[in-house]
């Protein structure tokens, strides 16, 4: 009988939920990781209730301020973004980012993650001139914090070249291009 990874931490999750089901601080870290992998599987349809249950959860639990908040947060503006819904993904994205820049700094990486999640909604909302100026920043302080060929920055610099592609800079995105390869 081969058992998947989802049907797994499905079971773990319902597990926790039925043995401590008043226990929202040891139930949060099972949903979050259940959902990530809805999203990772490609599964958004699947992930949008139990993100929308982790988010309400994880607000009440610890309020918008506590990182496992913000990864909800996160979470659940991704999934809306994969659905085709940017605008109902682009507020969260903002405040999961303006809070990020508050509690952990502008080169935290996971304010860094939150920034390149707000310009990747930006470009889907034809918001280009912010989304470059995000992917921009994004680029610049990756490359300072983990190095220029370290995997996350060479996304960086593929979104940075996707964007300026989307507005016809070939001279721009050309030298990003070469230089992630």
């Amino acid at each position: 009988l081969e058992i998947t990874l989802l049907q797994l931490l499905h079971a773990s999750t319902a597990m926790q939920k039925a043995n401590a089901p008043n226990d929202a601080e040891g139930l949060l870290p099972f949903m979050n990781n259940l959902s990530t992998c809805y999203l990772v599987a490609g599964k958004y349809t699947e992930a949008l209730p139990l993100c929308e249950e982790t988010q309400t959860l994880s607000l009440a639990t610890w309020g918008e301020r506590h990182p496992e908040s913000l990864t909800s947060m996160d979470s659940l503006a991704n999934t809306y973004h994969y659905l085709g819904k940017p605008d109902r993904a682009l507020p969260l994205h903002e405040k999961a980012l303006q809070i990020r820049r508050e509690l952990f700094g502008r080169e935290h990486l996971d304010t860094l993650n939150s920034q390149d999640n707000l310009a990747s909604v930006y470009d889907s909302l034809g918001k280009l001139d912010l989304s470059i100026e995000l992917n921009k920043e994004t680029l610049k302080l990756r490359k300072k914090k983990l190095g220029a060929d370290h995997p996350i920055t060479l996304v960086s610099m593929s979104n940075l070249a996707a964007a300026y592609v989307t507005i016809h800079r070939l001279d721009l995105a050309i030298p990003l291009c070469q230089e992630s390869i």
